[in-house]
């Protein structure tokens, strides 16, 4: 008697035209979209539609596609689909948060996941969602209330713990943001960011030496995108005076965009504890320039200023104003766009 031997059969792409089943078409999908072949996962989505226009998982799983994708504006379309078909689909109204958040819209963001907390206000992720949109926005009072109770339902919920620590470093409550920082380390011990949000807590504090800990041991976890981690190991070097140390680290760094106000700042502060005076005022100029919505003019071009031959003394005063001016540009800027996006409203 012939052994039985069982047929495998792997999805290498979009399933042929013959396979009509919308289920199948979804499945193959969400296989595609864990290896990012997200244009193929379009292609199954689509037929997917067509088979059924009303098919949830489908309209849900393009939602999915076209958010990865920044196309905000579909996303939300589908999203709105789905919510057509299921008013009450918690994890829909949290998304449409996402989408909102994503785009700038802080204040539909903040009615997504507050119709979400609705649909059951004893889940805590909707929760940590408005306290995030709050915390944005500046309501920390609110942002505050929000994560009370996400935490109240969830104390293993390390994100809503570093939201918490945010709140209350707004507030001016270092050490017990570093205790909610502490709690959050010990649920994810490899938690990459929540090492650097102790770090940064710590640069605060001027403890440079707790800071250089905490930011190698961010680095420790997640060595692959180090850049604002290492931009806080840099100035946690440059308070502890290893300058030598502080500049291997910037010259690594200092072709990332995402840190250029950030860096330029540092090489000022570097430039300023050799006593180059010139060129720490330079890096605070750019620093300043790339932290504000400021035009680029070239006045001090122009009369001569970026390139006077001025006394050490001069350079000094200037630079401490510079210095001023920019760390008063980089805090406005973290007030005014978190996260690096531009708010839509106040």
């Amino acid at each position: 008697m012939a052994q039985f031997q069982p047929k495998i059969k792997r999805v290498e792409g979009p399933l042929s035209e013959t396979t009509v089943s919308v289920h199948d078409r979804v499945k193959a999908a969400h296989a595609l979209m864990k290896e990012q072949r997200l244009d193929e996962a379009m292609v199954e989505l689509e037929a997917a539609l067509k088979l059924d226009p009303n098919s949830l998982p489908a309209h849900l799983a393009v939602a999915t596609v076209k958010f990865r994708q920044k196309q905000f504006a579909l996303a939300l379309d589908h999203m709105k689909d789905v919510l057509r078909l299921d008013p009450m689909h918690l994890r829909a109204h949290l998304r449409c948060s996402q989408i909102y958040l994503a785009g700038g819209d802080y204040d539909k963001a903040l009615t997504a996941a507050e119709d979400a907390i609705r649909i059951d206000p004893k889940v805590d992720v909707p929760h940590l969602a408005a306290g995030n949109i709050c915390l944005l926005k500046g309501d920390i009072p609110r942002a505050k209330e929000h994560l009370v109770t996400a935490l109240r339902l969830n104390p293993r919920s390390a994100r809503a713990r570093q939201k918490m620590a945010k709140v209350l470093e707004r507030t001016g409550q270092i050490d017990e943001a570093l205790s909610q920082l502490n709690a959050a380390a010990r649920v994810e011990p490899d938690n990459s960011s929540v090492f650097q949000d102790v770090g940064k807590l710590h640069l605060i504090r001027k403890d440079f030496t707790r800071a250089r800990e905490a930011f190698e041991q961010s680095l420790q976890r997640n060595p692959s995108d180090p850049a604002p981690t290492k931009a806080g190991l840099a100035e946690a070097l440059i308070g502890l005076r290893e300058l030598d140390h502080a500049e291997t680290i910037l010259r690594e760094i200092t072709k990332d965009t995402r840190q250029g106000a950030k860096v330029h700042k540092l090489w000022g502060d570097l430039y300023h504890e050799r006593g180059l005076f010139k060129e720490a005022v330079e890096e605070y100029e750019s620093a300043k320039l790339l932290a504000s919505d400021e035009k680029v003019e070239n006045e001090a071009l122009a009369s001569g200023n970026l390139f006077a031959d001025t006394d050490d003394e001069a350079w000094k005063e200037r630079a401490v104003s510079s210095k001023a001016a920019v760390d008063e540009a980089l805090s406005k800027q973290k007030t005014d766009r978190p996260g690096g996006r531009k708010r839509k409203n106040s």
